[in-house]
């Protein structure tokens, strides 16, 4: 069996990625073939690579609104969520394609706001 992460942040300290390790060294344990798809190549990227991981980084963001909390923000609201949906809207069929090509068996996505995994699955 294969199974695909894909992550929403590359950061070695946040905690979704200290659980997506655990839960990954867990399984690869057990025989299962693990693969991860990073939004960036930063962080965790070397440290899997290192370990032999199948990586793919895809630029994507999360689906949740950009922030409103300066003026700055106010005025800039519109393009960062333009950016934002033409980076997922991009990345769903690279990511389809990526994990046909894998043969993945399961898609996991370690955080709710994240629905690229799900809309490549389908």
């Amino acid at each position: 069996m294969k199974v695909a992460f894909v992550l929403n942040s590359t950061d070695c300290l946040n905690g979704a990625t200290k659980a997506f390790l655990s839960l990954m060294h867990g399984l690869c344990r057990q025989g299962v073939e693990c693969c991860v798809v990073l939004p960036d190549a930063a962080g965790v990227c070397g440290t899997l690579r290192a370990e032999g991981i199948a990586t793919f980084v895809l630029p994507y963001r999360g689906c949740v609104y950009p922030a409103l909390q300066t003026v700055g923000d106010r005025f800039l609201y519109p393009l960062r969520l333009a950016w934002q949906q033409w980076l997922n809207y991009r990345a769903v069929p690279r990511l389809s394609r990526w994990l046909q090509q894998q043969h993945v068996d399961i898609v996991h996505t370690n955080v709710g706001e994240n629905r690229i995994g799900l809309d490549a699955a389908r």
